[in-house]
């Protein structure tokens, strides 16, 4: 009340103190701890390019590769280095070091597993004059269709093509490979990739990958009346107390709870591609702001969503949360089952 806090922003805190008292440390394992944490940060800053390529190397250990890739990539800028895309000819299949920065590896793209390599070799040493000889390059080094796909969505094959006389198209290259006329008129027309590629290109690559190279969200969205003057995420920290904003994001996870005095929360996780932030979603005293968020959305993971928020102490708060984008089919099936 001293510091005219409401009552339900309040009762949030004290919930998370409570929680934070079912566990602690003992002296041995903090002093363990803390001895690791100071020998990574040494290799961090003394050895950044193969600390940073130790990590995504292990990636493939951890139980959400991609996410690993994701929190990579927004570090690698502090240290003036790149995230280097896939490439078919000069990516090996692990991540490696490429001058300055880190080159993709092949094996580290979604789809792609470890009894493909061979395949992989062999389609390497093929050069393209056209989308058919791809076709026919992977249909001879025995590619399955899957696979390819996940090629061409990840940008392998832009620049593939040895006239290089028009830019791929992502979303009709992955058609053609995946027999796009067996499908009907109807469902040719539920196609809409076509119309938002640089949307599409985003969610190809963060799918497959990631996180995106061609594109970041505020890019995506820079013809959308809705959306302007947005702020990236790693800006926030630098606001003024009260002071408001605007984002683009994608959810990377949500928890929803009700408080002991009754008062629904969630704890969003929201990440661009210059840093991931948690915001708190909640209801204020006569306007149930979260509540019909809920009732009239079905909230997903990996959902990109449109928000404004402030920032009070350390905690950002959501005003207003709307998903945006329209839906990107990875395969042929979703078009069908749009369909239905």
């Amino acid at each position: 009340r001293e510091n005219s806090l409401d009552e339900r922003v309040a009762d949030f805190y004290w919930v998370s103190l409570e929680a934070s008292a079912h566990y602690s440390f003992n002296k041995s394992h903090s002093f363990a701890y803390a001895d690791l944490a100071a020998k990574t940060v040494y290799l961090k800053y003394k050895y950044p390019q193969e600390f940073f390529l130790s990590i995504l190397e292990c990636s493939e250990f951890e139980p959400d590769p991609l996410d690993t890739v994701n929190v990579v990539s927004q570090e690698l800028s502090a240290f003036k280095m790149e995230l280097l895309p896939p490439c078919l000819y000069k990516s090996d299949f692990n991540f490696k070091i490429e001058g300055s920065n880190i080159r993709y590896g092949l094996k580290s793209i979604k789809g792609v597993s470890g009894k493909n390599l061979k395949s992989l070799i062999d389609f390497r040493g093929f050069q393209f004059n056209n989308r058919y000889e791809i076709f026919m390059a992977a249909k001879q080094c025995s590619i399955p269709i899957n696979v390819l796909s996940s090629l061409i969505q990840a940008g392998l094959m832009d620049n593939a093509k040895q006239d290089n006389s028009k830019e791929v198209c992502r979303s009709k290259l992955v058609l053609e490979a995946q027999s796009f006329n067996l499908l009907t008129d109807r469902e040719k027309r539920n196609f809409k990739n076509k119309d938002h590629e640089k949307f599409a290109s985003w969610t190809y690559e963060h799918s497959l990958l990631g996180f995106s190279y061609s594109y970041d969200l505020k890019t995506c969205f820079e013809d959308d009346e809705d959306v302007n003057d947005l702020s990236y995420l790693s800006k926030l920290e630098d606001l003024s107390d009260k002071e408001t904003f605007s984002s683009i994001a994608v959810v990377k996870s949500f928890l929803t709870r009700e408080s002991q005095a009754g008062n629904k929360y969630m704890i969003l996780t929201l990440a661009d591609n210059t840093s991931t932030q948690n915001m708190l979603f909640i209801d204020s005293q006569g306007n149930e702001k979260f509540s019909d968020f809920m009732r009239n959305n079905n909230l997903k993971k990996t959902d990109v969503v449109f928000l404004t928020a402030s920032k009070s102490g350390n905690t950002f708060f959501v005003n207003t949360l709307k998903i945006k984008g329209p839906e990107i089919y990875m395969y042929k099936r979703q078009v069908k089952d749009n369909k239905k």
